[in-house]
């Protein structure tokens, strides 16, 4: 048994609640997450003076959103996976097709329905997608990829 098991199985054996377990090791994540999701922002409208359009707590919610998501995902599979270096194995091999598949990259018209269904439930999705239809109207660039992610 690996030492990571190991540690899985006293925590499931201690009087604390699943909640609290969860909250222990995923709030630190959580957050480093949800501030490189803020400087991305910054930096983005300071720098490249990316104009955001829209709602900021909306945006900010939306982060909100993707980051809870993002961390619950890898706190399930740190508790699936035997240690880290599988989960590592994991997320590498699952980062980029999902990626691709979401819409940021490539055209939605060009992804098969089966592919582009399952886009639809990703969380990249909302967020690549929302950030872009945010931003677009600031560059002066055409929508290139409009109504490219509409179901088939």
């Amino acid at each position: 048994m690996t030492r990571s098991k190991i540690h899985w199985i006293q925590y499931l054996a201690a009087p604390v609640p699943g909640w609290k377990i969860f909250l222990g090791k995923a709030l630190p994540y959580f957050i480093a997450g949800f501030f490189n999701y803020g400087l991305l922002l910054w930096f983005a409208a300071r720098f490249v003076h990316v104009k955001i359009w829209g709602s900021l707590p909306l945006i900010l919610l939306l982060g909100l959103l993707y980051d809870v998501i993002i961390t619950s995902f890898g706190f399930f599979l740190s508790t699936q996976a035997p240690n880290s270096l599988q989960v590592t194995r994991y997320l590498m091999l699952l980062s980029v097709p999902l990626f691709l598949i979401s819409g940021y990259t490539w055209p939605g018209t060009h992804i098969p329905a089966a592919l582009n269904a399952l886009a639809w439930m990703l969380p990249h999705f909302s967020v690549s997608h929302y950030s872009l239809r945010r931003t677009r109207p600031a560059t002066g660039r055409p929508a290139v990829f409009e109504n490219s992610r509409t179901p088939r």
